[in-house]
């Protein structure tokens, strides 16, 4: 039984050390997306008034609307103005546009580890708690063999009390006899 429990013990420290690993690769990708969140977040805050999902929606409607509708040349031409001067205007913008759109993946990526992370340190936890228990029991056996006892199982060499002794039933159920 003690060999079963030092290797049950055996296996859950090796996947205790793969978990703690695991944590150590998720601080690092947390602290690089941290960092990487840290120098975005200025220049999208300094740009927040600069508003290019309206433009790219004005562009989509206009182009939906040059596709679908029947137009006279000149308004035809007229529309097609439009959308080259908002394409022109959403070009200056693209860099906003992308930092906004990488500052929210980076956004879900950090939750996404944090939740990672937290999930981790819970299966450490039950493993720590489980390792705790049997460290306890395989003490107890150890100690207990020590003094030559054995724990929760009877050795081979020795016969017990019940192996010998045969109970006879009475059969006056306990009553005395006059």
């Amino acid at each position: 039984m003690a060999e079963e429990i030092e290797e049950r013990i055996k296996q859950l420290e090796e996947e205790k050390k793969m978990l703690i690993e695991e944590i150590k690769e998720l601080n690092n990708r947390l602290r690089y997306k941290t960092m990487e969140h840290k120098a975005l977040l200025p220049f999208v805050e300094k740009t927040k008034d600069v508003r290019v999902d309206n433009i790219i929606k004005q562009l989509k409607g206009l182009e939906f609307k040059v596709a679908t509708q029947a137009h006279t040349p000149q308004m035809e031409r007229n529309l097609v103005k439009k959308i080259m001067e908002l394409e022109k205007e959403l070009s200056k913008h693209k860099g906003v546009f992308r930092a906004r759109k990488k500052l929210k993946l980076i956004e879900s990526d950090l939750n996404e580890i944090k939740k990672k992370i937290e999930e981790v340190e819970g299966k450490l936890k039950a493993i720590r708690k489980e390792l705790k228990g049997l460290y306890e029991k395989l003490k107890i056996k150890k100690a207990a063999e020590k003094r030559g006892m054995t724990y929760g199982e009877k050795t081979d060499h020795m016969i017990t009390l019940e192996d010998v002794v045969v109970v006879e039933k009475s059969e006056n159920n306990g009553k005395k006899k006059k």
